[in-house]
């Protein structure tokens, strides 16, 4: 994609497939999006959210982490990671992007619940207590 216009014509066309749960043809648009421009965390995202919904965890969790490389602060993507490590019962993993995800939103309550969650199955249920 070498115009503005392009990239917002695949965007649009990728997050409208998403939406229509055609997951594997919005991964596909995607995917191309990366090719061309490798920069894009929100397209990192949304192939993740796809990944992810498409029982791949382990490569939904590559995506996510490639976009928290490009910008560390994007909290639609911290959330996201944090509650699949946590589907994927590895709740120590998840608590450094929850911290980051109420630092950066300490007035959501999602975060605070997330956060807490974490804390919870490590056994360190006084820092949870403390975390709400």
């Amino acid at each position: 994609m070498r115009s503005k216009e392009e990239f917002d014509a695949a965007w649009e066309k990728a997050t409208g497939l998403h939406r229509a749960g055609r997951l594997n043809e919005a991964e596909t648009i995607y995917r191309q999006m990366l090719a061309s421009q490798p920069g894009l965390a929100q397209v990192w995202h949304q192939l993740g959210i796809a990944q992810w919904q498409q029982g791949r965890g382990a490569e939904a969790l590559g995506s996510f982490d490639r976009a928290l490389a490009i910008n560390p602060d994007l909290t639609e993507v911290l959330s996201a990671r944090g509650e699949l490590l946590m589907q994927m019962d590895r709740p120590a993993e998840a608590t450094p992007s929850l911290q980051r995800l109420v630092t950066l939103k300490p007035d959501d309550a999602n975060a605070w619940t997330l956060l807490s969650g974490a804390l919870v199955f490590q056994g360190r249920g006084e820092e949870a207590l403390s975390a709400q």
